[in-house]
């Protein structure tokens, strides 16, 4: 899929070989989750960054709930009706 996206983009297949490493992440690389509940926050954060062609940063185990609320919180204001039209009395 991701050739398919290059090559949509610039017309020419990606050079897996040379031109993407694959590399161990270290012992500090704190990119993935340590439990089974957060993983929503890290796919959304992940999928946010690529759209905005921005690097995704590591979400610190700690901040999860406030990621949680940010997310809910943009998704509820996009949601938000522009006119009280819709409300009947």
């Amino acid at each position: 899929m991701i050739n398919i996206h290059n090559f949509l983009k610039n017309g020419t297949d990606i050079n897996f070989q040379s031109g993407w490493k694959l590399s161990e992440p270290s012992e500090d690389f704190n990119l993935h989750q340590k439990d089974q509940h957060s993983r929503g926050v890290y796919l959304l954060t992940q999928a946010k960054a690529y759209i905005n062609r921005e690097k995704h940063q590591p979400i610190p185990q700690d901040e999860i709930d406030l990621y949680r609320h940010q997310i809910a919180e943009e998704i509820l204001r996009k949601a938000e009706p522009t006119s009280d039209d819709s409300i009947s009395d």
